[in-house]
């Protein structure tokens, strides 16, 4: 039987070279690399906007789950009970 074989050992070092940076008296004042366009700000405020829409949403569903319904089943039980 041969020997069972030893896991590889991965040696990862982080890349050395850097991002040069950009002359702001160029004619392209905008860096892909390291900026943000207007329009992937503007949807990332849209998914913000919508996430903590959807978030408060959740909480209101789980509140009326978990608190309001099972104060209406137990006054609707008592009711019909008495």
């Amino acid at each position: 039987m041969s020997e069972p074989q030893q896991p590889k050992a991965y040696n990862w070092e982080p890349p050395t070279e850097t991002i040069p940076p950009v002359d702001p008296q160029s004619s392209r004042p905008f860096d892909p690399r390291t900026d943000l366009s207007a329009d992937s700000r503007a949807l990332l405020t849209a998914i913000e906007y919508n996430a903590k829409r959807n978030a408060s949403r959740i909480i209101v569903h789980l509140w009326l789950i978990f608190v309001l319904l099972p104060i209406v089943f137990y006054v609707v039980y008592e009711m019909a009970t008495h």
